[in-house]
């Protein structure tokens, strides 16, 4: 089970020598959760899957665990588990304040087969810069803005931060625009099964 918060950079499964995870089992998500929420509770330990130190809760109830420090035998690591170390290593380094970021993108969406859904693309306009912006505050520091809407596609402006990958962001601005969509227009649900293709453009503006 992987945490959707924690796991942005594609790593699916946890460190192998984690004794937390192999040995006792512990859902990630709960590590998770428990890193984020009592941070000075319990006996501290380091998984490889996780940024932040983990602490145990419910002491009284699992023993503390004392583990050895062990070198990390490289050559049994793939070049994707090295980067990930590597990068976690200058994560808990870094002071958030000392970083000036500004990440911008241009993404255009498509609809299904180029189907002409969008006629009257001036009557939709607004109720869609409202949707899209929405749907932005999901990702924290993040902005979204229609560009221009045609009867086949759109453009939006995205701004956002690197704690999130703009994959993750892109497919929720289709899925749940294309729900939001479907409630406020009905009508279009009558003719097309579905409005927005999977793919889309991105690039990187600024």
């Amino acid at each position: 089970m992987l945490c959707k918060k924690c796991h942005k950079y594609g790593n699916n499964k946890p460190t192998k020598g984690c004794y937390f995870c192999n040995h006792l089992n512990l859902p990630e998500e709960v590590l998770c959760y428990v890193a984020r929420n009592d941070p000075e509770h319990g006996s501290l330990s380091e998984c490889g899957a996780y940024q932040p130190k983990l602490s145990l809760t419910s002491a009284d109830q699992l023993k503390p665990v004392v583990i050895e420090n062990e070198e990390i035998n490289d050559s049994n690591l793939t070049d994707k588990a090295k980067w990930f170390i590597a990068y976690s290593k200058q994560q808990l380094q870094l002071n958030p304040e000392e970083i000036n970021f500004k990440l911008q993108f241009h993404l255009c969406l498509v609809t299904k087969k180029r189907n002409i859904i969008f006629n009257k693309s001036g009557e939709y306009l607004n109720n869609f810069m409202t949707i899209f912006q929405q749907i932005a505050t999901s990702f924290e520091n993040t902005q979204v803005e229609v560009l221009w809407l045609s009867s086949d596609h759109i453009h939006l402006y995205v701004s956002t931060t690197p704690d999130y990958a703009f994959d993750e962001i892109a497919n929720k601005l289709i899925i749940v625009s294309e729900e939001e969509i479907q409630s406020s227009y009905p009508e279009i649900m009558e003719k097309f099964e579905s409005i927005w293709q999977v793919g889309y453009f991105a690039e990187t503006i600024g």
